[in-house]
């Protein structure tokens, strides 16, 4: 059985206009994902930020959305998909020291890779053949001394 508390945040991650800072917020005023799902609207109103958008998109929202969730990540990971949370020991400490860090992060496969240095590349779906060229060369050269990850 998932854990209630993930099961709960996965579901708010989900709320359109709900990002990792805003969530942070709502688990900061109520404590725990599970009482912001249970949160009279009149006390989503109180907190400034949160939109009367969200407010009704909070109050829609549900466990069985991040039950979804983890059955999707179940189906297309074959056990090695997952979503981390802040809590959780295999979250990336690195990531935990930046500005915005994600509230939810899905990983798929080694997890302890995690820990190693790591260089992030995001690229253009409307990429250039000389953009693609440059980035090959790049990744091959940073994937000789860190973890590589592509968006």
């Amino acid at each position: 059985m998932a854990d209630p508390e993930v099961v709960a945040t996965l579901a708010l991650a989900l709320v359109p206009g709900i990002g990792s800072h805003r969530l942070r917020l709502l688990l900061g005023a109520f404590g725990s994902a599970e009482a912001v799902l249970k949160a009279p609207h009149a006390q989503l109103a109180a907190l400034h930020g949160i939109s009367q958008a969200a407010r009704a998109a909070i109050r829609a929202a549900s466990p069985r959305d991040g039950e979804r969730v983890l059955a999707q990540l179940g189906e297309i990971g074959q056990g090695r998909a997952r979503a981390l949370l802040p809590a959780d020991p295999d979250y990336p400490a690195q990531l935990v020291d930046i500005h915005d860090p994600p509230t939810v992060l899905y990983a798929w496969g080694d997890v302890s890779l995690l820990a190693r240095p790591a260089v992030a590349i995001v690229g253009s779906r409307n990429h250039t053949a000389y953009g693609a060229e440059a980035v090959r060369l790049l990744a091959s050269a940073v994937a000789r001394r860190a973890v590589l990850v592509c968006e």
